[in-house]
C-alpha cells in the first residue's frame, strides 16, 4: 500500500491498518490536541486526538516532511 491508497480509505479504514500495521514512533502535543506519529509501510501516519474529548480527529498520512518537524526534537533527545 502507498501513501495516496492509505488516504483515499475511509477513516475506519484508516484506523484499522494503524492498529494492525502501525508502528509508534513519535508523539506531540500542541494547544488542544495530542499527536501520535506511526510508521506504516514506507511512510509516516499521524493520529490526532482532541484533548478536550479524547476522540480521534484525524488519521492522515504525512505527504510533506515539514510535518515531521514537531516529532524531530522529541527523537533526537531520545538519541542523545
Amino acid at each position: 500500500m502507498d501513501i495516496w491508497q492509505f488516504n483515499s480509505k475511509s477513516k475506519t479504514e484508516r484506523w484499522e491498518i494503524l492498529c494492525t500495521t502501525g508502528f509508534l514512533v513519535g508523539e506531540a502535543m500542541e494547544l488542544d490536541s495530542s499527536f501520535l506519529l506511526y510508521a506504516v509501510d514506507s511512510f509516516y501516519v499521524e493520529l490526532e486526538f482532541s484533548l478536550q474529548d479524547g476522540r480521534a480527529q484525524n488519521i492522515n498520512a504525512i505527504t510533506d516532511n515539514f510535518l515531521l518537524e514537531k516529532y524531530l526534537r522529541k527523537i533526537l533527545l531520545i538519541l542523545a
